[in-house]
């Protein structure tokens, strides 16, 4: 656990200095559904990386992505990178 806070703080400032406010306010929006760390990881998924990408930035395996993302998923009532997608067009729209 504290590998992974150690690297994870190293890798969520990589992330969130995306500078993109719109995607930060849907994050943030989700902040009461989500972990941080699931937030991270959906904000990243928005910003287009792959699952090997996500893992190579967070430096976790991709196994541990995939849970992550099955955890967002279930919490958020979606099954699909499409369905985030919408949520956050939804949010901005």
């Amino acid at each position: 656990e504290m590998h992974f806070k150690i690297r994870y703080s190293q890798s969520h400032a990589i992330a969130t200095g995306s500078g993109n406010k719109l995607e930060d306010a849907f994050i943030e929006m989700l902040k009461g559904q989500l972990t941080e760390t699931q937030g991270l990881i959906a904000k990243l998924i928005l910003q287009g990386h792959s699952n090997t990408s996500i893992a190579r930035e967070l430096k976790i395996s991709e196994g541990t992505v995939k849970v992550h993302k099955h955890n967002i998923y279930q919490r958020l009532a979606i099954s699909t990178h499409s369905e985030l997608f919408r949520l956050f067009i939804d949010y901005i729209s």
